[in-house]
């Protein structure tokens, strides 16, 4: 959607803030993709953000994981996304799961400790 089109939208008015903030969010994978998906729900309101990551940070992946730095490497990468997200937006409740979602759970969700 371009610019001026979302200029013509109305705004999402009480009653959407309310849906945003009771919304939540689980965010698989804080590489390439996961890192700026947070970084685009985060300031957009959503009440609760799971990020989950069984992973620490590593020097040799930081050119796709944007939101990471260098001086936190070696560090879970799912407690520095929650301690940047927390920066951005202090009103959503963010939960670091140290953990990765179970392939083989066939469709039930279950998370596994890693």
């Amino acid at each position: 959607m371009c610019y001026s089109c979302q200029l013509l939208l109305e705004e999402p008015g009480v009653e959407g803030r309310r849906k945003r903030q009771r919304s939540r969010a689980l965010i698989v994978g804080l590489a390439g993709p996961g890192s700026p998906a947070a970084l685009y729900l985060a300031p957009a309101g959503v009440g609760k953000l799971l990020l989950a990551d069984d992973d620490a940070l590593h020097i040799s992946n930081l050119q796709r994981q944007i939101f990471f730095r260098s001086h936190k490497v070696c560090q879970p990468k799912a407690r520095l996304a929650q301690h940047q997200l927390q920066s951005i937006n202090p009103h959503v409740e963010y939960i670091a799961l140290e953990q990765w979602m179970d392939s083989k759970s066939s469709g039930t969700g279950a998370i596994r400790a890693a």
